[in-house]
């Protein structure tokens, strides 16, 4: 269909030269027609960049636009904002090395985003599978983290679950262009964060413009260096989410600024446990986290409520 609108696949691109061309595989694999493809590595010590580079030379024919570059390490918010600037899409798909995509998952989002014009944004859902690429399980977001689906299909219910209950995979989402307009939609991403995709969220969702659809759209890999990091790494993510949370609470209002405003306390918490381990910590922590469930439980049963009272008010 000469008439699709050009989506581009952004690939940032870390130390994963053992599964770079499955994660670039998947992305010619599907049937989406209009399509550039745009990997930045940002500054790998092991071989990715080359094992990019040549599958795309062997590759090039199957997209309209091919685009592959290196940097020095800055990080993964620096490395998506260069992807961005670079890209040409209406659409753009961010795919991380290491994951993949499931066929057609392209269309299906584009086809969501057409037809919600207020959505600025969608996401779908990612299998998880493992370093040899079998799948573990067929939802991530239910399998991972226990994630309330029926919660994030309604747009009232969908901020509670991702600020109360942040569990989101890599390989989901598709943004369009103009959400990265500081005016139109909700600016670029932060590169004083060590993560992008809280903040990004947060984002979206203090602008009523998150979706989510009810299709496999990704495979999440689950491997050494994403299922354990260590200490100083896990402390600047922790960090980064926390900051997350405190720069985007002035954008919310309503029961979700509660909620934020909850979490963040439960945040701080966990990080004075982790800096001061001593009784008092120990305690606040526990109590903040025991706050946090009551509010996500209380927010699903009164959302179930809501449902089940205006199914019976259409039945009438």
């Amino acid at each position: 269909m000469p008439d699709s609108p050009l989506v581009s696949v952004l690939v940032p691109a870390y130390n994963h030269a053992e599964f770079i061309e499955s994660c670039l595989d998947s992305i010619a694999a599907d049937s989406y027609p209009n399509l550039e493809l745009l990997v930045l590595d940002d500054g790998s010590t092991d071989s990715t960049f080359n094992a990019a580079q040549e599958w795309v030379k062997g590759h090039s024919a199957q997209f309209v636009r091919t685009w592959v570059s290196r940097q020095v390490n800055r990080g993964v918010c620096a490395t998506l904002n260069r992807l961005v600037a670079e890209s040409r899409g209406d659409y753009l798909v961010m795919l991380a090395s290491d994951d993949q995509l499931e066929p057609r998952s392209i269309r299906a989002r584009m086809e969501a985003l057409l037809a919600r014009p207020h959505w600025l944004a969608v996401m779908g859902i990612a299998s998880v599978m493992n370093e040899e690429g079998l799948e573990l399980a067929g939802n991530a977001m239910t399998a991972l983290y226990r994630t309330d689906i029926a919660m994030l299909r309604h747009p009232g219910s969908i901020s509670a679950e991702m600020i109360l209950h942040w569990a989101v995979p890599g390989p989901v989402i598709m943004v369009r262009r103009g959400a990265f307009d500081p005016e139109m939609g909700v600016g670029q991403y932060d590169e004083r964060l060590a993560a992008e995709d809280r903040d990004f969220y947060l984002r979206l969702l203090a602008r009523g413009g998150l979706g989510y659809i009810d299709v496999r759209v990704g495979r999440y890999r689950i491997h050494g260096s994403n299922l354990s990091r260590s200490g100083g790494a896990s402390e600047r993510l922790s960090d980064a989410l926390l900051n997350s949370c405190l720069k985007n609470l002035p954008l919310f209002t309503g029961a979700s600024r509660l909620y934020l405003s909850t979490y963040i306390a439960y945040a701080q918490a966990h990080k004075a446990r982790q800096e001061r381990p001593d009784v008092v910590s120990r305690m606040r922590h526990a109590m903040f986290r025991i706050l946090v469930e009551a509010l996500l439980q209380g927010a699903r049963i009164g959302f179930r409520l809501r449902w089940f009272i205006e199914g019976l008010g259409r039945k009438s």
